[in-house]
């Protein structure tokens, strides 16, 4: 036996613990809502920087290197397509001059210029970047390269064979950390770790907000449990058995066979529990798929297939009796034949797609911007329901909305990579090979199906693993893929020729400097993105806990002042505008000497100073018009402030903030609506009116905003604009007349007649209201 040395052994010890982090880290990120908020990411984006430079300092002490050179630059491919993401999107928010833009990318100027741009006037941005949402994308461009990093480092750390059966045994108890909880949750719906029963995009499930999210982690943990199986097979058919003993049997002798098919079924429960039609339908075809695929190995594993049913069926008959919900309820199973093809005409996603695809065509060939499709497709709605997708239910269709063709190229690179690494270890000796044959062959059909009906790629949670399983799938395939096949020698003479330059410097030290460097630099961004995510969240709930508490209000400015400067993200601006008008608001307070006053009138010039009134005061303060009201009701005039007041002050840079807010997201509505409120700062009722108009053409089909900027328009006495807001209300909201008509009533001068549609149904709804009520 061959003595190992001291650094080899090492590095060996260094990479078992790079191994750890790598897999439990997903399982940790799982269990905080998937990982969607940016706390959350900055910490696994510094656990995944201690990992990588670990990995890299192991490779550099380990001298006993078995693959050949030419192998490892092959197994870059994964990473390499993840860091050309990653950097495009970097440049997707480099500020180009708007002559430039508008001329490859009209539909990116244009939410600029003539979105944007439009409300700041004479501070219309004449350089502008091709996001629409560049600090939206900066975000999702660090998080990218924080997994190019993980599957640069992969190949070297789970080329071990124990190591790489250690990747699946976490993976497959991912998934099944996902689904005990997950059934936990519905067994036991006052368990309040994690006290959530609704929100997201969808019904939650488990640690995570929406049900389809969940699901795909779930299957993930299911292909690595086919996987383990699989192998375990192929192991038994490589060593000889006594003859009375059936395949099958063995490996019930087997721990580790048994353990994967304990959780394959917990996994299994909870896709049914958690009632993702898209998961199910992703794990039965994946299933059928690998079944085909290795349909000689399957054959003798009717024995714990049965065993796998008979509890799959016995979770089925206990939630039934002793669950609160109904899985048929969790489903949405309709209950006849007419009510599916209802549902299918109504179903939300499927109404949205084409809104999808007449983004991804107007924003071709640069994108919107990665991580901006909740703005980008706004411009384009015509078929979506009410929701606000921030989403477009379908990643595929949303990654070529906000990269393009790039994307679209990325797309295709990643599922031929699983496709051919597939096919090639299905030829594979070692049972790990037929382990991770069956891994790729069960995640192609499971990412395409599951993916074109949810996103939950997108969360970092599932997107860790998932880079896991695509690069180690990749890595192990790389020597016997590659010396076959002609593109794939191709690649690796161009990756050849652009590190050739690089040898004056020692072996490997240019490339493992770059890496370090680019991973510092996503985790800092990380780490100020969750700085200021945790500040926003603490000046919200400022807020709401002691409002009037100037000086409290006046210290969390001055403290969270540096960040709104140095590390602004456009929630934070949001909460910190907030943050300043209410300052300003009981300065102004104070100045008018409200204190003194009786509690009353306090009260009355209180509400007079909000967001939905201060302007309306200065308007009535500025012009004598009946037709500025409170609701139909009449308000108390207020002048404009002094400049040099402090009130004033605190206005005013509420003021520059949205401003900077409109550049950062020119299509977001949130600093619309701070315009509005802040008219009495800027003085430009124009402004005003068209911020309205805009909010109500972003969201046309959403009756909510319709209502909220048909009473604006009417507060200020534009009845025209608010006739078509109010009529728009109605057309979307036909059952919801008296709701509407009950706001239109407030104001005297605005004719009712004038808001009723023409469609029938909407005009017989407007009838029977007004016959109940005698309004006509």
């Amino acid at each position: 036996m061959t003595p190992v040395s001291r650094s080899t052994r090492l590095a060996h010890q260094m990479q078992w613990l790079v191994a750890v982090i790598l897999t439990v880290l997903p399982i940790l990120v799982a269990m905080d809502y998937g990982g969607v908020l940016a706390w959350t990411q900055s910490v696994a984006a510094s656990a995944i920087t201690v990992a990588v430079v670990i990995a890299l300092v192991a490779k550099r002490v380990d001298r006993s290197d078995p693959i050949p050179p030419d192998n490892h630059v092959r197994q870059l491919l994964p990473s390499l397509v993840l860091f050309a993401i990653a950097a495009y999107a970097t440049l997707q928010c480099v500020p180009l001059p708007n002559s430039i833009v508008s001329l490859i990318s009209p539909a990116n100027a244009s939410s600029h210029v003539d979105w944007g741009g439009a409300l700041l006037r004479s501070n219309s941005p004449e350089w502008i970047p091709i996001s629409v949402a560049p600090l939206d994308s900066l975000h999702a461009a660090a998080w990218l390269a924080i997994l190019a990093a993980v599957a640069f480092v992969v190949p070297t750390i789970y080329r071990n064979p124990r190591r790489s059966i250690w990747l699946l045994i976490s993976v497959a108890f991912y998934g099944g950390v996902i689904s005990a909880i997950g059934i936990a949750r519905q067994w036991c719906p006052n368990f309040t770790l994690w006290s959530f029963h609704e929100g997201g995009e969808g019904s939650p499930f488990g640690t995570f907000f929406n049900r389809n999210n969940a699901a795909l982690g779930i299957n993930l943990g299911l292909a690595s449990c086919v996987a383990i199986f699989l192998s375990r097979r192929h192991i038994t058919t490589l060593n000889t058995a006594p003859r009375n003993v059936h395949p099958s049997r063995d490996k019930v002798r087997d721990p580790l066979a048994v353990a994967s098919l304990a959780v394959a079924t917990l996994c299994l429960c909870g896709l049914v529990y958690c009632g993702s039609r898209g998961g199910l339908i992703a794990m039965a075809l994946s299933i059928l798929i690998v079944a085909i695929t290795f349909r000689s190995a399957i054959k003798p594993l009717t024995f714990p297939a049965s065993i796998a049913f008979v509890g799959l069926i016995g979770m089925i008959a206990f939630d039934y009796f002793f669950s609160h919900d109904s899985l048929s309820s969790r489903w949405g199973l309709p209950t006849t034949s007419a009510s599916i093809t209802d549902r299918l005409n109504s179903d939300a996603r499927l109404q949205h797609w084409p809104d999808a695809m007449r983004t991804a065509i107007a924003f071709f060939p640069f994108g919107s911007g990665v991580g901006t499709y909740g703005y980008a497709y706004l411009p384009w709605q015509e078929s979506s329901s009410w929701r606000w997708f921030t989403h477009a239910e379908n990643l595929w269709l949303e990654v070529i909305a906000e990269t393009s063709v790039f994307g679209f190229l990325a797309i295709l690179v990643c599922l031929w990579m699983l496709v051919n690494a597939s096919r090639r270890l299905q030829t594979g000796a070692s049972p790990l090979d037929q382990a991770y044959a069956a891994t790729g062959v069960f995640l192609v059909p499971c990412l395409v199906v599951s993916q074109t009906l949810d996103f939950g790629l997108i969360l970092p949670a599932n997107s860790i693993v998932a880079v896991l399983l695509l690069t180690a799938v990749w890595s192990r395939s790389c020597p016997t893929i590659l010396s076959h096949s002609k593109i794939d020698s191709q690649a690796t003479r161009v990756i050849q020729s652009v590190t050739r330059w690089s040898c004056v410097a020692p072996r490997g030290v240019l490339a493992t400097t770059a890496i370090i460097a680019t991973v510092m630099i996503a985790r800092t961004k990380l780490y100020h993105d969750g700085n200021s995510e945790s500040a926003a969240r603490t000046m919200n709930q400022a807020l709401v806990e002691y409002p009037t508490d100037l000086s409290r209000l006046s210290q969390l400015s001055q403290q969270s002042k540096p960040l709104v400067d140095q590390s602004p993200t456009s929630e934070l601006l949001k909460a910190y505008i907030d943050l300043e008008f209410q300052r300003g608001r009981l300065l102004e307070l104070q100045m008018w000497g409200a204190g003194r006053l009786p509690k009353l009138r306090r009260e009355m010039c209180y509400a007079n100073t909000s967001q939905n009134y201060r302007r309306l005061a200065w308007r009535s303060d500025r012009s004598a018009s009946v037709n500025v009201s409170r609701g139909g009701r009449a308000i108390e005039p207020l002048p404009a402030l002094a400049p040099t007041s402090e009130a004033e002050s605190a206005y005013r840079n509420a003021w520059r903030l949205t401003q900077q807010s409109l550049r950062h997201r020119p299509l977001a509505i949130e600093p619309r609506f701070h315009l509005v409120a802040l008219e009495f700062v800027h003085r430009s009722p124009d402004q005003s009116k068209l911020a309205l108009q805009q909010s109500a053409q972003l969201f046309k089909n959403t009756p909510e905003l319709q209502l909220r900027a048909a009473m604006a328009l009417a507060n200020h006495g534009d009845y025209d604009q608010a006739i078509i807001a109010f009529r728009r209300a109605l057309t979307l909201s036909p059952d919801r007349v008296g709701w509407v008509f009950g706001k239109a009533k407030r104001y005297a001068n605005l004719p009712l007649d004038q808001i009723i549609p023409d469609d029938e149904q909407t005009r017989s709804a407007v009838e029977a209201y007004l016959q109940s009520r005698q309004l006509n």
